[in-house]
C-alpha cells in the first residue's frame, strides 16, 4: 500500500535545523571494480543529517557515474532504476548531460568519470532514516551497478578486523586452518568481512580466518544472521553461536545470544570449495536496526519472511518530539506515539484516555504501515518498553476498595463520560493532550529528563484537572500490573521506577493484580500531580 501522504506529514514532523551538535563529516572513496562493472562498496551507513564526502574513484576501462536517489514513496527499493531509465530515454541529449536527467529523485551525482579518472562531490545525507539507492545512470550499468547509502544509526561494524587467506585442495567441509597454505593477511579498515579479495587469482579451494572485536553499545540480546556456500563457522568469545558446513545452498541461519556492553572477540572461518561463493553475516539488538558483518546481502529478499518485511524504516528523532499516530502494539486503535530528543518514547491511548507504553532508546519503525500491507500492530522498536496496560484513566467508585472501571473494548460503542479533544503543540512541537471526564477537564503534557546514552533517561508526566463542579470519589489509574513499594516509590514490572508528586498513591490488590491509584482532591477547582517515570536497566 502506497503511502506518500505519511511520508510528507513525516518529513513535516522533523526539522532539518538541529540545535544539537551535527553529527561527524564522513569520508568515503567508492571504487569501481574493473570488468565487473560494479561499486566496491554497495552498502554506505551514516547517521541522519552527515555531511559526505564521495570520491569515484573509476578503476575500469568504461565510464561510469554515480547518481544518489531518494527513497522510493512506497518503501519499495528499485535500486534507482526509475532514474537510470529516465537517464537512458534521453537518446542523443544522454551524453552531453553525463546520462544525469532532470528528475525529482535525485540527491546528489557526480559527472561520468573517465576510465582511472576519480571525481569528488560533497552532500548532506538526508534526515529521515532509510535506504537510498544509488546507482550508475550509463545505458544498461544500473541492472548490477548500483548499491544503498543506509541513513540511520547502526551497530557499529567490527574493530581491528583481520584476515588470513588461505588456499587448500579439493575443500569439502571446514578445514584444520593449521594444514593450509598460508597466502596472505592484512587489515580490513571497513570493518566488514570480504570473501571475494582474490577471486581473480583462484576461485576454488580456498578459506579465509578473520579476527577482530564487537563493540556491544549495551548489555542484551544479539541475534546474528549467517548463511555461506560452502561453509562458514561464527565464533563470540570463543564459543561457537553458528556452524554451517559441507557443500550446501546458501540458507540463512540465525541465533540470539546475551552479551553484555563493551569489545567480545568475533572469529570467523569461511571456507569455499567448488560452488558458488557466497557468504553473509549480520547482526541485531533491540533499538537498533540491522547491521552488516559482510559487504550487505543484495538479494536480501530471498530470507524475507512477514516480519522481515515490516522492518527497515526506522523513525529518526532529532531535536524535536516526533509523532506517530498508528496501531501499535500494547495500545489500543487510537494509539499515539511521541519520541522524544533524549531516546525517550511514550504511547498514548486516546480510547482509554491514559498512558499505555513507555521505552527508551529507537522510536517506531513505520514500514509495517507506510510500505508494507499494514496489516497489525507494530512494536516499540527500542528497549525497556514497560506495558502501563490498557485501562481508563479515571473512574467514580464507590469506595477505595472498588474494582476499576473495565477498559472500553474495541467494539462498543463511544464512552459519553469521555470526550477526546485531540492535542496541541507548544513551540518545541510537544504535545498536551486534552480530554473532558464528566465535566472534567483533564491535560497531560510530558516532559523527557536525562538521556538513554547516560542511562540517566526519565521522563516527568503533568497531569492537570480543572471543574466547575468537583466530581465526588473520582480517583486516577497511576498503575496497573506487578508493582512493588520500595523507598517511597513503585517498582513496576522490574522496569520502571514509579515516584507520584502532589498526591496521594493508594496501593491496592484489585482482580487478582496490583494498583496504584490516586484519589483526586480538588482545590479552588484544581487538582494537579506529577507521575515521575524513571528506568531500572542498566
Amino acid at each position: 500500500m502506497n503511502h506518500p501522504t505519511c511520508l510528507a506529514l513525516a518529513l513535516s514532523l522533523t526539522s532539518l535545523l538541529s540545535a544539537d551538535p551535527p553529527p561527524a563529516p564522513v569520508t568515503v572513496t567508492v571504487k569501481t571494480k574493473p570488468a565487473q562493472m560494479k561499486y566496491d562498496l554497495e552498502r554506505i551507513n551514516v547517521a541522519p543529517g552527515t555531511q559526505v564526502t564521495l570520491t569515484l574513484q573509476n578503476d575500469d576501462d568504461l565510464p561510469h557515474n554515480l547518481v544518489l536517489c531518494k527513497a522510493k514513496n512506497d518503501g519499495t527499493n528499485d535500486k534507482g532504476l526509475e532514474v537510470a531509465t529516465a537517464a537512458w530515454n534521453l537518446g542523443e541529449a544522454g551524453m552531453k548531460q553525463e546520462w544525469i536527467p532532470e528528475n525529482p529523485r535525485i540527491i546528489a551525482h557526480t559527472k561520468m568519470v573517465n576510465p582511472h579518472q576519480s571525481e569528488t562531490i560533497t552532500f548532506t545525507a538526508p534526515m529521515i532514516s532509510a535506504d537510498y539507492p544509488f546507482v550508475c545512470t550509463f545505458p544498461g550499468h544500473a541492472m548490477v551497478m548500483n548499491g544503498a547509502l543506509h541513513v540511520g544509526i547502526c551497530l557499529p561494524p567490527i574493530k581491528n578486523l583481520h584476515y588470513r587467506y588461505y588456499t587448500g585442495d579439493k575443500l569439502v567441509k571446514l578445514p584444520d586452518f593449521a594444514k593450509l597454505t598460508g597466502v596472505e593477511e592484512g587489515q580490513l579498515p571497513s570493518g566488514r568481512m570480504e570473501i571475494t579479495q582474490h577471486q581473480n587469482d583462484r576461485s576454488d579451494d580456498y578459506a579465509y580466518e578473520f579476527e577482530g572485536a564487537l563493540d556491544c553499545p549495551k548489555d542484551g540480546d544479539y541475534t546474528f544472521y549467517m548463511s555461506a556456500d560452502a561453509g562458514a563457522q561464527l565464533l563470540i568469545d570463543g564459543k561457537n553461536v553458528i556452524k554451517a558446513d559441507g557443500p550446501r545452498p546458501a540458507k540463512f541461519h540465525d541465533k540470539k545470544i546475551n552479551l553484555t556492553k563493551g569489545e567480545h572477540a568475533i572469529k570467523v572461518h569461511y571456507y569455499q570449495g567448488d560452488a558458488y561463493a557466497s557468504f553473509h553475516l549480520s547482526w541485531k539488538t533491540p533499538g537498533f536496526p540491522e547491521a552488516w558483518l559482510t559487504p550487505a546481502e543484495t538479494d536480501h529478499e530471498k530470507r524475507m519472511d512477514e516480519k522481515n518485511q515490516t522492518e527497515g524504516m526506522p523513525l529518526v528523532v532529532t531535536n524535536e518530539p516526533r509523532i506517530y499516530r498508528n496501531f501499535i502494539a500494547g495500545c489500543g486503535p487510537r494509539g499515539i506515539a511521541v519520541g522524544y530528543p533524549g531516546g525517550v518514547n511514550i504511547c498514548w491511548d486516546a480510547d482509554q484516555m491514559n498512558l499505555a507504553l513507555i521505552w527508551e532508546g529507537a522510536f517506531m519503525d513505520a514500514k509495517r504501515h507506510w510500505s508494507a500491507r499494514g496489516k497489525g500492530d507494530q512494536p516499540p522498536l527500542g528497549y525497556g518498553v514497560a506495558n502501563l496496560g490498557k485501562e481508563r484513566a479515571l473512574a467514580v467508585l464507590g469506595s477505595n476498595t472498588a474494582p476499576w472501571t473495565p477498559a472500553q473494548k474495541n467494539d462498543q460503542p463511544h464512552d459519553p463520560a469521555y470526550t477526546f479533544h485531540g492535542y496541541e503543540l507548544d513551540a518545541q512541537r510537544n504535545p498536551t493532550f486534552r480530554y473532558d471526564f464528566k465535566g472534567v477537564n483533564v491535560t497531560e503534557t510530558f516532559v523527557p529528563e536525562g538521556d538513554q546514552k547516560s542511562g540517566t533517561a526519565s521522563i516527568k508526566r503533568i497531569v492537570k484537572l480543572s471543574t466547575n463542579k468537583p466530581v465526588d470519589n473520582l480517583y486516577f489509574l497511576a498503575l496497573a500490573g506487578p508493582v512493588e513499594a520500595k523507598d517511597n516509590a513503585f517498582n513496576f514490572n522490574k522496569t520502571v521506577s514509579v515516584t507520584i508528586n502532589g498526591g496521594t498513591p493508594l496501593a491496592r490488590k484489585s482482580v487478582g493484580r496490583d494498583e496504584v491509584v490516586l484519589p483526586v482532591v480538588f482545590t479552588n477547582e484544581k487538582a494537579e500531580f506529577i507521575i515521575n517515570y524513571s528506568w531500572n536497566l542498566k
